[in-house]
């Protein structure tokens, strides 16, 4: 079985300070076993930079899962991959390389890049095929649904 991870952000969500919602599912053979969404304490600048965050709180709880799966007999022989429909996020976190766009970022969200390539591997998802959508946005009742089961969550 398969772990795998999506995360995402909404930009300047909360209007009222000015953060940003961030959340992601984790899914083991296809159904979410791992989820959260949770309000930013710190303001992100840019919608990368809020979606870098995201993955950083994914990352951290596909670590915590490839333990307890360690654990339980169900190792992952290869890295988890993690979708991030934000082009410039997943870039960021595999070039280490700063500038002046990014600088200004906090320490503690590239984290992430000591996990690449030996617990984590990030891929680009295409925004419509993006799992963790519903845990960090209002959306139209038909694509609620649709994020339900890209998620593996299912009502009975």
């Amino acid at each position: 079985m398969l772990l795998s991870c999506y995360t995402d952000a909404s930009f300047n969500s909360v209007k009222a300070d000015g953060t940003s919602i961030v959340g992601y599912v984790c899914l083991l053979g296809g159904g979410a076993v791992s989820w959260r969404s949770k309000k930013q304490n710190e303001v992100g600048l840019s919608s990368c930079e809020t979606e870098y965050m995201a993955l950083h709180h994914g990352a951290k709880e596909v670590v915590w899962l490839r333990r307890l799966l360690e654990e339980l007999g169900v190792g992952q022989e290869k890295p988890t991959v993690v979708f991030c429909d934000n082009e410039s996020a997943v870039k960021l976190a595999k070039n280490a390389c700063l500038h002046g766009l990014t600088k200004h970022i906090r320490p503690k969200w590239h984290w992430v890049r000591r996990l690449l390539d030996k617990e984590v591997r990030l891929e680009i998802v295409k925004t419509h095929q993006q799992a963790a959508d519903i845990f960090t946005k209002r959306l139209a009742e038909a694509d609620h649904w649709k994020g339900m089961k890209l998620a593996g969550m299912s009502v009975h």
